[in-house]
């Protein structure tokens, strides 16, 4: 009985790998966010779970690493922004907002936003807009990083 067992064990480990590869992209790999500035020739790259940001910059070859944010208090990326005319980014996590140095990605602040249901932010001027998953306005940032809404 104990062969049976490891033969059936084998058989479904074998028979889970190509399964497994049968899954839709979506449910394997992390989305990615992707921000670009190309005044500056930097591109920003966060995974959905991953808690960093890494910066690269865009010279004539291939992209070379700048800079990584340290571990934030967000465990996951929802949003990603730049804010050019400040040289901010701004990083949607699920327990609040990140607002990073663009050019070095040292944290400036950190804004909690527990409990809320943002799922995307929008930089309009001197505020940022946070937006539900249906795409209406929940609240808003000012430049002294005020929360309204």
């Amino acid at each position: 009985m104990t062969a049976r067992n490891v033969f059936f064990a084998l058989l479904m480990a074998i028979l889970a790998v190509p399964l497994a590869a049968c899954l839709p992209v979506e449910d394997v790999l992390p989305r990615q966010h992707v921000v670009e500035w190309p005044g500056q020739r930097l591109l920003f790259v966060a995974d959905e779970r991953a808690g960093r940001v890494q910066s690269f910059h865009l010279g004539s070859g291939a992209p070379v690493a700048c800079a990584q944010t340290r571990q934030s208090r967000h465990s996951r990326v929802r949003d990603m922004q730049l804010d050019v005319p400040h040289g901010k980014l701004w990083v949607l996590g699920y327990n609040g907002i990140s607002v990073y140095d663009a050019r070095s990605l040292v944290l400036q602040r950190y804004i909690p936003v527990e409990g809320a249901s943002i799922s995307a932010l929008r930089i309009e001027g001197d505020r940022v807009v946070l937006l539900a998953g249906s795409g209406t306005t929940v609240g808003e940032i000012d430049s002294r990083s005020s929360v309204f809404g």
